[in-house]
This record gives C-alpha cells, sequence and structure tokens, in this order.
C-alpha cells in the first residue's frame, strides 16, 4: 500500500504567536499608552499651574499698589485736604459735649437676663463677665 503525501498547503510553516506571548505585548502596548496619556496630562497640568504663578504674581502686584493707594488715601495730610476742599469743618466736641458714663453704669448696655417668669432682669453691676473691657 502506497503512502499519502502530506498536504502541504494545510501545514502551517510560519512563527506561532502563543497566548502567554499575545497577552504580555497587550499589556505593554497598554503600559506605554497609558504613560503617554499621563505624560500629556502632567505637561497640561504644568502649563497651567505656571499661568496660575504668573496670575499670582500680577495680582500680588496689585494689590501691594492698592494698599499703597489705600494708605495714601488715609493719611492725615490727604485728610486735611479733602476736607478743606469740601469745607468740612472737622474738629473734637468741647468737654460739655461729651457725656462720660460711670463704671457702675456701663453694664446697663448688655443684654437683659431673664427671670423665671418670663421678665427681663436688668444687673447694672454684673462682674461675671470679665472679659467686657472699657478703657
Amino acid at each position: 500500500m502506497p503512502r499519502k503525501k502530506p498536504n502541504r498547503r494545510k501545514e502551517d510553516n510560519g512563527a506561532q504567536l502563543h497566548a502567554p506571548m499575545i497577552a504580555v505585548l497587550v499589556l505593554l502596548a497598554v503600559i506605554f499608552v497609558s504613560f503617554l496619556y499621563l505624560g500629556g496630562r502632567c505637561e497640561n497640568l504644568g502649563s497651567r499651574i505656571k499661568a496660575m504663578e504668573i496670575d499670582i504674581e500680577s495680582i500680588h502686584v496689585r494689590v501691594l499698589t492698592e494698599e499703597m493707594k489705600w494708605e495714601r488715601m488715609k493719611s492725615p495730610k490727604v485728610i486735611r485736604v479733602y476736607l478743606n476742599k469740601h469745607d468740612l469743618d472737622m474738629s473734637w466736641p468741647g468737654n460739655e459735649r461729651i457725656y462720660r458714663i460711670p463704671m457702675n453704669k456701663r453694664r446697663a448696655f448688655d443684654p437683659p437676663e431673664a427671670q423665671p417668669d418670663g421678665t427681663p432682669v436688668y444687673n447694672l453691676a454684673r462682674q461675671d463677665r470679665r472679659e467686657t473691657r472699657y478703657d
């Protein structure tokens, strides 16, 4: 009986890629793409941070100039100029126009306490609140 020749068209002579090799290649491709993505994000965030730092510097300069303008505007010399410009006579009141509150009556402006029946009690000489200072 003659022997059959193998069919050469059905034979696979090419390189074979096994499943673990394909998995490793896919994993490497995913890692490479994720590094590219993260690198792009980092560059984007870095440029945004640089732009914000430049904005902070310009805002700081503007704050300093506004503070300088405000201090200049608050100076007594400028206040006197504006008072004269608008014909305002600002002076301290005389002693006859000053009302001095005795120390024992200064506590009258504190909020009143309530009795059990709901009526307010005004204690003019309370000593329990020592944090209030009247200089």
